[in-house]
This record gives structure tokens, C-alpha cells and sequence, in this order.
């Protein structure tokens, strides 16, 4: 996933959004995720044209819309799983058993990337519509550090007057 470089706090918030996601799915390590400047004005080997000209630049630039991404996924598959914490079930106080799309050990992944499937692009297709209104509601993230973090609201909502 590629992102914008942001100043200040609206970067926190740019970059929150990766982090979540990628907390929510095998196949997006937020390690992988680049939101560097150097990122927005690379020029491809190829052909000479810079990022400046993708449609994630292009908007931030014209409107100052600050959360454009870039989600790429090769035909083959991912580098690395990612890490998913154990999803909690606030109700019953108990941890959820894994699906097979969610469990790094199911046949799917057998511990290890797995070639991508319209499966697993389905399971990439859950986790990226959620919205910012959904940050307190994400399962997962009840037994990890961003708790804490996404307990006190976004950045933005906390630096406006």
C-alpha cells in the first residue's frame, strides 16, 4: 500500500489507516507500506514518468484530500504473512477461532504466502472499506499497543480547536 508523505499529525492519521488494515489481514504487512516523499516524485525506469502523474499524487495535490492510497497485489502473491493479534469477542469475553482466511496455518497459507486466489483478493476487499468511523470497532486490535492509541480518537479530531 502506498500512501502520500504528509506534515504533522495528518500524516499520523494517513499512516493509522495501513496500520489497521494491515492488522486485519494476512496479506497486507504494513512493513510493506511506503509513505515517503521520495515515493510521491520516484520516476519509472521505464518510461521516465514520475508518480506525480498517479492518480494518489494527483489528487492530493489538486484538492488537498489527504487519505489517497495506492493498493497493489501481484498475481502471484504477498513477500510475507503478516501477524494477525486474535480477534476478541467484547460480548463473550473470548477470542473468536480463526477462518481459513485469517489462520496462517490453514491450508491456504500452510505458514507461509500463499499464491493469491479471488479468495484472498476477497479477503483484501473486507478489510479495505473501513471507514475512519470504524477505527474503536476493529476486533482485533484490543490485545495490541494501538488500543491505547486509537482510544484517545484520531489525531486530526484531537488538534482541531
Amino acid at each position: 500500500m502506498f500512501g502520500n508523505a504528509l506534515k504533522g499529525p495528518a500524516q499520523i492519521e494517513n499512516v493509522l489507516l495501513a496500520k489497521l488494515l494491515s492488522m486485519n489481514s494476512l496479506n497486507l504487512a504494513f512493513a510493506d507500506c511506503n509513505f515517503a516523499e521520495s515515493n510521491m516524485t520516484a520516476k519509472d525506469p521505464l518510461d521516465g514518468l514520475t508518480r506525480e502523474g498517479s492518480c494518489r499524487v494527483a489528487v492530493y495535490k489538486e484538492t488537498g484530500l489527504p487519505n489517497c492510497y495506492t493498493l497493489e497485489a501481484s498475481f502471484h502473491g504477498s513477500k510475507r504473512l503478516n501477524f494477525l493479534a486474535p480477534k476478541l469477542n467484547k460480548e463473550k469475553m473470548a477470542v473468536e477461532p480463526e477462518q481459513p482466511l485469517t489462520s496462517p496455518y490453514s491450508k491456504i497459507y500452510d505458514g507461509q504466502p500463499a499464491v493469491y486466489t479471488p479468495e484472498l483478493y476477497g479477503d483484501m476487499g473486507r478489510v479495505c472499506p473501513l471507514p475512519h468511523t470504524h477505527y474503536r470497532q476493529c476486533a482485533r486490535r484490543c490485545s495490541t499497543s494501538m488500543t491505547s492509541i486509537l482510544s484517545r480518537g484520531s489525531p486530526r479530531a484531537t488538534t482541531r480547536p
